[in-house]
Formats: structure tokens, C-alpha cells, sequence
């Protein structure tokens, strides 16, 4: 079957998929654990399309920023936000960081000692 993704977020070690077909939680219960496939984009690039240029909030709804960038590193993937006063931030994609991405981006800066508001 098919579904329409309406966002992901990260969730320890799994992606919690927002999906517009499952109104219930009977209906999401059964499909806890399965796979997902994108027939659009290969699902490796599905996250670092979507992300690029979306406007990133932290948690107290404040605008950070916009990603003009995703590093790839050994350890974990980065973003790259560029602030109004035309600094960069990096961003862990790490769940204790990113919580969720949709039509904007929704991140958790407590823990992150280099972020300055």
C-alpha cells in the first residue's frame, strides 16, 4: 500500500513517520516496525533534499535560521544553518537535537554549548 508522508522525526533509533492515511493508533500499531520505501527518491536522499533551505526553530519557537548545507561525518551528519546575521551554526542531526522535521525544522539547542541566541 501506499501512504502519503506528511513528516519524520528522529526517536532514538528509529524514525517516527507522520503518515496522512493513519488516523488512529489501532491503524499505526500495525505497522510499528516495518520498513518504509520511497518509489520517489532513493530513501538515502529523501533527507538530505527535504532539508536543504527549510527554515530552522528551536525549542522555544524562535527562528534560528535557514540550512544551506549537510555535512557528512564519520560520527553523525551536521547541519548547516545559516543565522540572519549571516554566521553558521552547526546542528548534530542527532535526535537529542533534531525533533523533527516537517515543513520546518524543530531542534533542541540546550545541550549544544556553542549555540549563542
Amino acid at each position: 500500500m501506499e501512504y502519503t508522508l506528511l513528516s519524520a522525526r528522529p526517536h532514538k533509533t528509529n524514525i517516527l513517520l507522520k503518515l496522512a492515511e493513519i488516523t488512529s493508533l489501532t491503524a499505526a500499531e500495525k505497522l510499528r516496525g516495518q520498513k518504509a520505501e520511497s518509489a520517489v527518491k532513493p530513501p538515502d536522499k529523501i533527507l538530505y533534499e527535504d532539508v536543504r533551505q527549510k527554515k530552522v526553530y528551536d525549542q522555544n519557537e524562535n527562528f534560528i535560521g535557514s540550512v544551506t548545507d549537510v555535512l557528512q561525518t564519520p560520527a553523525h551528519d551536521i547541519l548547516v544553518v545559516r543565522r540572519e546575521n549571516n554566521k553558521e551554526i552547526l546542528i548534530p542531526l542527532l535526535p537529542n537535537f533534531v525533533k523533527e522535521i516537517s515543513a520546518t525544522i524543530k531542534v533542541d539547542l540546550k545541550n549544544l554549548e556553542e549555540y549563542s541566541a
